[in-house]
């Protein structure tokens, strides 16, 4: 069954932000200009500016004024800013902000790429290996948050069920394929799971195997 794409505040803040901001650029208005044009001090400005605060639809319609943008155009961005201003669901959820922006930017993205070096990814974990995950790294984690970061991890993945679902390019080391997580049965349903993905359309899953050495992937954030 196809999930409806739902709104997305993440995703409208930042693009209104990338628009304002681009324009601004384009001008060569300083920050300290758009600061005193829209009333606000300069901190807030360059808030507005990288869209860590959503604009409200006054700010848009003042902007569109101050930039002489036509009708079409203003009424487009003040519909992104009122999506901005909405819920979605993962900011319903008792998350860290830089995962709910991660789940946003996940819901709004045409396209993913993801290398996995010793876990299955998120968007393809069935829930047994996703409950033998959460409990091996559960230290001093209550189980009601564990169970949380289950069900977040599950609903995350109707992303892939919509009826345009971006496109999912995952590269997993063997490493992830040998590791086993909820033991024998549930590591055969999610090898199988993997299988399964793999025959749908726009989704790519790649494997290093151990003859190949060490991928660059793997070293890139080491020290």
């Amino acid at each position: 069954m196809d999930v409806a794409q739902e709104p997305n505040p993440t995703a409208a803040r930042r693009e209104l932000a990338l628009y304002f901001r681009t324009l601004r650029e384009q001008r060569r208005y300083g920050l300290d200009q758009l600061a005193a044009y829209l009333g606000v001090s300069e901190a807030q400005a360059s808030r507005l500016d990288k869209g860590a605060r959503g604009l409200r639809p006054e700010d848009v319609r003042r902007l569109a004024r101050w930039y002489q943008l036509p009708e079409p155009e203003r009424d487009r961005l003040l519909a992104l800013s009122s999506e901005s201003r909405r819920r979605g669901w993962w900011q319903q959820v008792d998350l860290d902000e830089s995962y709910r922006t991660l789940i946003g930017m996940e819901q709004a993205a045409h396209a993913i790429n993801e290398y996995c070096g010793s876990v299955i990814p998120g968007l393809l974990q069935t829930r047994e290996y996703a409950e033998a995950a959460g409990a091996a790294g559960a230290l001093d984690v209550p189980r009601s948050r564990v169970d949380l970061a289950i069900e977040v991890r599950m609903r995350r993945q109707q992303v892939l069920d919509r009826d345009s679902p971006p496109l999912l390019w995952v590269v997993l080391d063997e490493s992830a394929l040998a590791r086993v997580a909820g033991g024998r049965a549930a590591m055969r349903t999610q090898l199988e799971h993997l299988l399964a993905a793999a025959d749908r359309p726009g989704v790519t899953i790649q494997v290093i195997g151990f003859e190949y050495g060490v991928h660059p992937a793997a070293t890139a954030t080491s020290s």
